[in-house]
């Protein structure tokens, strides 16, 4: 009797640990669902935003850059059909490979849009009162993929990254190059813009931080710590002035 009577403690006990367990892994799984929905709403507004943005640019027929704004459009309906309503309904592989894909699709669309933009200030070789702010503003817009990448990895609780070795190399250079391009122009007429020298350099250091990031994605070893070693003589000569 005392092994029968034992043998059903167990049972009960397994029972409800069991239970325990299949209701935290539920409020996980609730939790998680609730997060992407979050990510989700956030992404398909970002994508609303482009779109928005590169129609109103094509309404304008003396508007050039149409290629740019017309593939920038095209890879925002593809991340939208990705993206509908019941996305989030079930945490499964075939949803969370429609948001990493919608989320290529944006970042892919972002390029296009925000290299229009860049244009523009190339144009205007960047001597524009809000130059400074539209920098700025291009730099935010590129490193969202980044941020979203590093939310949806948190609840994946894998390593790998979603976004393509070829695109986190893009956007690294995009910034890197344009931050780089910024200082360049400005360097012979900060005063123009009310520019200091302290900050010109702070905003250059800040692109090459992003050059040295692109250059070490292919490497086998990184180094978070790595100093930056400058060979190039025009680059050594605008950190010095």
């Amino acid at each position: 009797m005392k092994v029968v009577f034992a043998l059903e403690q167990n049972n009960k006990v397994g029972m409800h640990v069991s239970k325990s367990h299949r209701r935290r892994r539920l409020i996980i799984e609730q939790r998680t669902l609730g997060v992407m929905c979050m990510i989700t709403k956030d992404l398909k507004s970002q994508i609303e935003s482009i779109q928005s943005f590169c129609n109103h640019k094509l309404t304008d027929s003396l508007e050039e850059n149409h290629l740019l704004l017309h593939k920038s459009i095209q890879n925002c309906q593809q991340a939208q059909q990705l993206l509908q309503d019941d996305v989030t309904c079930r945490l499964t592989d075939s949803t969370i490979n429609r948001i990493n894909n919608a989320l290529s699709l944006y970042t892919q669309a972002l390029l296009d849009q925000t290299y229009y933009n860049e244009c523009k200030l190339v144009d205007q070789e960047f001597l524009v009162d809000s130059a400074e702010n539209i920098v700025q503003s291009i730099i935010n817009e590129l490193d969202k993929p980044f941020k979203f990448q590093k939310t949806l990895l948190s609840l994946y609780s894998k390593e790998d990254d979603i976004l393509s070795l070829d695109i986190t190399e893009c956007l690294l250079w995009r910034c890197g190059a344009l931050l780089y391009m910024f200082c360049h122009a400005i360097k012979n007429a900060k005063s123009r813009l009310n520019l200091p020298s302290s900050k010109i350099t702070q905003i250059l250091e800040t692109g090459i931080t992003y050059l040295i990031r692109m250059l070490n994605l292919r490497k086998l070893s990184k180094s978070e710590s790595e100093e930056f070693i400058c060979s190039d003589d025009t680059t050594t000569e605008l950190i010095k002035q």
